[in-house]
């Protein structure tokens, strides 16, 4: 990607995102389509650590950073993608274990 996109990409999940995570950590519930879902604060996690990937990865490049530090930004992108991935599916796990109901279509026939 090229320096406007990492710029856009990065500014839109600043304004957007962040205040929002950062509000949901604090204690805010956000108005979440079913009452019964996983936490909203591992759900926040899952996104944090994707903002963190986002930002790890496109701050050293926009600011110009040495070939080693742009490796390594990108790296810990990885890494954070990773645990953001493995963080949504413990949210996912927990938001079927707290709905009744629905094991049946959990476990399979």
């Amino acid at each position: 990607m090229n320096s406007a996109t990492h710029c856009v990409v990065l500014g839109t999940a600043t304004v957007i995102v962040l205040p929002l995570v950062l509000a949901v950590f604090l204690g805010w519930t956000p108005p979440l389509p079913r009452r019964d879902s996983g936490s909203p604060r591992l759900l926040a996690a899952v996104v944090a650590a994707g903002y963190g990937a986002v930002v790890s990865e496109a701050l050293p490049r926009l600011v110009g950073a040495a070939r080693d530090v742009v490796v390594v930004g990108s790296c810990v992108a990885v890494t954070l993608a990773v645990v953001a991935f493995a963080l949504g599916i413990a949210y996912d796990r927990t938001s079927q274990r707290s709905r009744p109901g629905d094991e049946a279509a959990v476990r399979g026939p």
